[in-house]
């Protein structure tokens, strides 16, 4: 289930990500628009592969060498075979689609009067841009899986972000959407929604991935199997990415003030999950009876502490001038 739930999550945090681009760019300009997501965005990334990253690998690799020091480790290993953001890879990424974007896309300055025809969603349109992106993902993931690497393998680009080929293109993919769905104005009013038929094809093409995945390899061609997979692959990331957000914004009821209040510190909760979960295993593993309950116990500590750093570090960007 990790091979379905997992990238599909990541879609639409990506398709978000670039829905929201638009509107923040032309509010803040520019440089305020870069300012705003270095801070938010790329600080945090950096202090979670230095201060959670580096020291979660180098307690792993102790695990190997016992005398190998955090010294020998960063310059001989880290910063080499052993090279690990951890989940903080996503920070990374984002941030540099939000620094290309901030460069090419339109600014109030940059905005002119045109006609709303050209916002308005088009049909035709739409399902051509879905269409592409489905295509070009699932392109991009058979040419990574069946020529370079395998689908699971990370590479490390210049030590700016890591990422997984097979999963690249779907990823700018995904951001390139959310922008395309803002100027069009898909979830707006008046846009046309289609929850059921995206379920029905989320349903569908889940299934298809899932019985590929077990069954494919021992009877198909291995180029047939990565193409199949590829295309089935993709067609639910998006399919479910469409699915959830056509479902919540058609709900016509306001969200409860506590959802509204954790999209806040939603990166606190990104950054300080794994650190949590690290701990809390590590602490009450043996002291704490259940999966269940271990895992209720690593939430409720990960939302507390997140909300309390969020605030504690507005506070204090707020005294020195951010």
């Amino acid at each position: 289930m990790f091979i379905i739930l997992d990238p599909s999550a990541m879609y639409v945090f990506f398709f978000l990500a670039g829905y929201f681009a638009p509107p923040s760019l032309v509010k803040r300009g520019r440089y305020t628009f870069i300012k705003q997501k270095f801070l938010r965005i790329l600080v945090p990334c950096i202090l979670g592969t230095f201060l959670v990253a580096l020291p979660t690998m180098y307690d792993m690799m102790r695990n190997v060498i016992k005398s190998l020091t955090i010294f020998d480790f960063t310059v001989n290993y880290f910063f080499g075979s052993e090279y690990s953001q951890l989940h903080y890879w996503f920070l990374s990424t984002l941030f540099i689609l939000f620094l290309v974007y901030a460069l090419v896309g339109k600014t109030a300055k940059d905005s002119d009067s045109k006609s709303e025809s050209d916002a308005k969603s088009g049909l035709a349109g739409d399902k051509f841009a879905i269409t592409a992106v489905i295509i070009f993902t699932a392109l991009v993931c058979f040419v990574s899986i069946n020529f370079f690497m395998g689908f699971e393998d990370w590479v490390n680009v210049f030590y700016i972000t890591l990422l997984k080929p097979s999963r690249a293109g779907s990823y700018i993919a995904s951001f390139i959407l959310g922008i395309y769905a803002y100027n069009h104005k898909w979830f707006m009013q008046d846009y046309k929604r289609n929850t059921g038929l995206y379920f029905i094809a989320s349903v569908i093409s889940s299934a298809m991935t899932i019985l590929i995945y077990l069954f494919g390899k021992t009877r198909l061609n291995l180029v047939i199997y990565n193409l199949v997979f590829s295309c089935f692959d993709s067609m639910f990331s998006i399919f479910v990415t469409m699915c959830m957000l056509d479902f919540f914004s058609g709900l016509k009821d306001e969200p409860p003030a506590i959802i509204k209040s954790v999209a806040n510190f939603s990166y606190g909760i990104y950054w300080w999950h794994f650190v949590v979960m690290l701990f809390t295993v590590r602490l009450l593993y043996d002291h704490v009876s259940g999966a269940v309950s271990l895992a209720v116990i690593t939430i409720i500590l990960v939302f507390i502490i997140s909300y309390v750093i969020h605030f504690v570090t507005v506070k204090i960007f707020k005294k020195l001038g951010f």
